[in-house]
């Protein structure tokens, strides 16, 4: 047997070789794994469509007996209703029975009364006509002719007969109504009872909250009145006190303004000073002091410009009553 030779050369190193077998190791490793997972996710979504189905079929249940449980309340209801109408109907029905029970014996009852009228009536005159014709028939014919009896029963027959006709109309009339009419008559007579008593309610309320508004618009007109007469003594008491006031305000005020103007005016006015002959001859407008004695016009200028202050007023009125005087004279 011939023995094949081994490059030991080209032989793999240990390390390599560890390396490539956990390569190996690792891609089958891998492999397990993604199987595993594969099945397990397979078989979550095979759990989870099981659930899913029988939640379906849980709620598909339960809301068909919820659609039942709501089937046999609305037949319950639809039931209940049903009696209470036929109740009502019953209730209606006996009482149209009754009402027609009642109107029956109406009738019968105005049926018996107009024959008893119609008999008495009868009765009377027959007796009436066999009173008369026991008579002179042309007696009888002056009688019947003139007799207001005659006449007057002639006129009751007719207004029996007349009666009886119409009691036999009303009664045929209100059988040939039925009960469905009487209803919508009853009806519409109440709803028109109904509009006149809310029109007179509402007429009344009206009345009523037009006389509230003139009792109120009065009282305020008098308040106003009140006001105005109270405001209107106010204002012309106090226009009195003040037009006293303020008159007696003027006449104390004009009484020194008057007396210091003419004082002024007596005191600071100075004839001209003139060189010509006509000196002197001018009219002064104010009422002048007397003259005292004879300064030159430089002295008197200097003197007048150097004395500020005003000399000391008059003692007495007397200069004042002469300076009136001389100044209404001029």
């Amino acid at each position: 047997m011939t023995e094949c030779s081994i490059d030991k050369e080209s032989l793999p190193t240990v390390t390599e070789v560890r390396r490539g077998f956990a390569v190996l190791e690792d891609r089958s490793l891998a492999h397990n794994l993604q199987e595993q997972e594969i099945e397990h996710h397979l078989a979550s979504n095979v759990q989870r469509n099981r659930l899913v189905q029988h939640d379906l079929q849980v709620a598909k249940r339960l809301q068909e007996e919820e659609d039942h449980k709501a089937q046999l309340r609305l037949q319950k209801r639809q039931r209940e209703i049903e009696r209470r109408d036929n109740q009502m109907a019953q209730v209606i029905q006996d009482e149209l029975a009754l009402q027609a029970e009642q109107r029956r014996q109406q009738e019968e009852t105005d049926e018996a009364i107009a024959r008893k009228l119609q008999e008495k009536e009868e009765r009377r005159r027959k007796k009436h006509h066999q009173d008369n014709t026991s008579q002179d028939p042309q007696h009888h014919q002056d009688n019947t002719s003139q007799d207001p009896y005659h006449m007057e029963s002639f006129d009751e027959s007719k207004v029996g007969l007349r009666l009886e006709s119409g009691v036999k109309e009303v009664t045929q009339g209100i059988c040939q109504l039925s009960a469905s009419e009487w209803e919508q008559r009853d009806a519409e007579l109440a709803r028109k009872l109904q509009e006149e008593e809310m029109l007179a309610t509402q007429e009344a309320q009206k009345e009523a909250q037009k006389a509230a508004q003139m009792a109120q618009d009065e009282e305020i007109a008098r308040l106003l009145m009140e006001k105005e007469k109270r405001a209107y003594r106010k204002h012309k008491g106090e226009s009195g006190r003040a037009a006293e006031d303020e008159g007696r305000k003027r006449s104390s005020e004009r009484k020194p303004h008057e007396h210091d103007k003419k004082y002024e005016a007596g005191d600071y006015t100075r004839p001209k000073m003139c060189d010509g002959p006509e000196a002197g001859l001018g009219k002064p407008e104010r009422p002048v002091r007397p003259p005292g004695p004879k300064k030159d016009s430089d002295d008197f200028d200097l003197n007048y410009k150097s004395s500020p202050q005003r000399p000391p007023r008059p003692s007495s009125r007397s200069t004042e009553s002469s300076q009136k005087a001389s100044y209404y004279r001029q």
